[in-house]
C-alpha cells in the first residue's frame, strides 16, 4: 500500500465520497418530507419524544483551553524502502502492539485481526485477549453501519474495495488506544481485517494497518478518527503535526500549538469535510511558471495526505511541469533522463536513470505557491526518488493521475514540518528546525 495501494485507497474514498454526497442529497429529501409529515401531524396531536445518542463529527473539546500540551511520538519508515511512514501503538488491555501507518487521507484505524484469511500478516490484534474491548452491534446508533453488511449477521461491518480490484473486510471493535505514554480514556472504534484479497496484501510492506487523521465523514462505518477521541479526552489544542525524514523516521506531534511559531510558512485548509484540502496559485519549476491559470490549477480536490508516497498530479499540470523542465534542456545543461532521451523512455514516462550527485544538482528546484500566496519549494534530491531501492538510481517521484484528486505526499512533505492547525484552519510548512523532539 506503500505506493500504488495508496492511491487506489484514495480513489476508492474519492468515489465513495461521490456516492456520499448523492446519499446526503437523498437524505435531505427525506429529511424535508418528514418535517412536512410532522408538521402536519403535530397540528392534531402532542407526542412524547425521545432521545437519541448523536454522533461527534468533529473535534470534540479542542482548542485555546487546553488541560495539557499533547505528546510527540517518534515514527518509524523512509521513502525507499517502506514508501511510508509508521507509529507502534498498543491496542487493548493489555496492550497489543501494532505498526500503524500514519494517514492524513483517511480516518479510521484499520488493522489485521486474528486468524485473518490473506491478511499475511506478522502482527494482529485480537479483540477477545482484551479485558476492556467491545464489538458494535449492526444495529448500534451510535456508527453508521451497514445493515447489509453485517459480519457474521451480528456485528458492524466493513468493506473496502480498491481500484486494483483488492479489497479488505472485517468488523468493527471498541478498545483502548496507546501510543508511547498517551492512552485513552475512552474507547476508539478500530476496524478489525478479518479477509483480504490482494496479490501482495494490503500493507506490501509489513505494517499491520492505518491509523487514519481525516474527517470522520469518510469513516467507513461513521466513527471519529483516534485524533479525535485523544483531544475530547485530554482537551489538547486542535492541532497536530508530522516531521518525516527522507532517510529514516520521523516524528508526530498531537495537541500541541504551534501558531505562534516563527518561520511558519501557512496556508488555509479551504475544506476539512472530508480531507484537508489546500489551493494552488501556481507551480514553479526553477523560476519559471508552468503556466496554468488558478481554474485549471484546481479543477480538483488538492489534499494533503502522509498515506501517499508520491506527488500525484492532474494531467495539465503534469504535462506543464514536463514542459517547463525540458525547457532547461541546453547544449551545457543536459538534464539525465529529461534531455535527448528516446521517445518514451524519459523520467516522465516512468523510467528511472543512474545519476551522480552533480548531475541531481543540475535539475532545478520546484516550488507550490499555495493560497496566500505561500511558496514552498522542494529541491531535486527531494523529487527525484529513489525509489527502486538501487543507490544513485532516480525516478520522478511525480506523477499524473486524472481519476484522483491532486494529492501532495510525502514527496513533497518530506523534510519540513508540516503542521494541521485545525482550531484556525490552516496547514503550516515549518523548517526542520522547528521540529519538536520525542517525550
Amino acid at each position: 500500500r506503500s505506493l500504488v495501494g495508496s492511491e487506489m485507497c484514495i480513489r476508492d474514498r474519492y468515489q465513495r465520497r461521490v456516492r456520499g454526497l448523492s446519499k446526503i442529497a437523498m437524505r435531505l429529501a427525506v429529511i424535508i418530507l418528514l418535517f412536512c409529515v410532522v408538521g402536519v401531524v403535530l397540528s392534531a396531536f402532542t407526542v412524547p419524544l425521545r432521545g437519541r445518542k448523536t454522533r461527534t463529527l468533529t473535534r470534540p473539546f479542542g482548542g485555546k483551553g487546553k488541560i495539557n500540551n499533547g505528546g510527540v511520538i517518534p515514527l518509524s519508515g523512509n521513502l525507499t524502502y517502506w514508501g511510508e511512514y509508521f507509529a507502534i501503538v498498543g491496542l487493548g488491555t493489555p496492550p497489543q502492539y501494532v505498526a500503524l501507518q500514519v494517514d492524513t487521507g483517511s480516518t479510521d484505524l484499520i488493522v489485521y485481526g486474528k486468524d485473518c484469511d490473506g491478511c499475511n500478516a506478522t502482527k494482529t490484534y485480537d479483540d477477545g485477549s482484551s479485558s476492556t474491548s467491545g464489538r458494535v452491534d449492526c444495529d448500534d446508533d451510535f456508527y453508521d453501519c451497514d445493515q447489509n453488511n453485517c459480519w457474521m449477521d451480528a456485528w458492524c461491518g466493513f468493506e473496502d474495495d480498491y481500484g486494483d480490484g483488492s479489497s479488505i473486510s472485517g468488523y468493527v471493535a471498541t478498545d483502548i488506544f496507546q501510543v508511547g505514554s498517551i492512552k485513552s480514556q475512552s474507547t476508539v472504534s478500530i476496524g478489525v481485517i478479518q479477509q483480504v484479497y490482494a496479490p501482495n496484501g494490503f500493507e506490501a510492506t509489513g505494517v499491520d494497518g492505518i491509523w487514519g487523521f481525516a474527517s470522520s465523514e469518510l469513516s467507513g462505518w461513521g466513527g471519529s478518527s483516534v485524533f479525535d477521541i485523544l483531544t475530547g479526552d485530554f482537551s489538547w489544542y486542535d492541532g497536530f503535526s508530522m516531521c518525516l525524514s527522507p532517510v529514516n523516521n520521523g516524528v508526530l506531534s498531537m495537541g500541541i500549538d504551534y501558531s505562534k511559531t516563527p518561520g511558519i510558512l501557512w496556508t488555509e485548509i479551504t475544506d476539512d469535510e472530508y480531507w484537508f484540502e489546500v489551493e494552488i496559485e501556481d507551480i514553479l519549476v526553477g523560476s519559471k511558471s508552468i503556466g496554468l491559470g488558478w481554474w485549471t490549477l484546481n479543477s480538483n480536490d488538492i489534499i494533503v495526505d502522509s498515506g501517499t508516497t508520491l506527488l500525484i498530479l492532474s494531467s495539465d499540470m503534469f504535462t506543464a511541469i514536463r514542459t517547463t523542465l525540458t525547457s532547461y534542456c541546453s547544449a551545457t545543461n543536459q538534464l539525465v533522463g529529461v534531455c535527448n532521451v528516446t521517445k518514451g523512455k524519459s523520467l516522465f514516462d516512468g523510467e528511472c536513470f543512474t545519476m551522480t550527485p552533480s548531475q541531481v544538482a543540475a535539475f532545478p528546484d520546484f516550488t507550490i505557491s499555495f493560497k496566500g500566496p505561500v511558496k514552498v519549494t522542494i529541491s531535486a534530491v527531494d523529487y527525484l526518488w529513489q525509489g527502486t531501492g538501487v543507490p544513485g538510481q532516480y525516478c520522478l517521484g511525480i506523477i499524473a493521475d486524472d481519476s484522483l484528486p491532486v494529492i501532495i505526499g510525502d514527496i513533497f512533505l518530506q523534510n519540513f514540518h508540516v503542521i494541521f492547525d485545525e482550531y484556525n484552519s490552516k496547514i503550516g510548512f515549518g523548517p526542520r528546525s522547528t521540529c519538536p523532539t520525542v517525550n
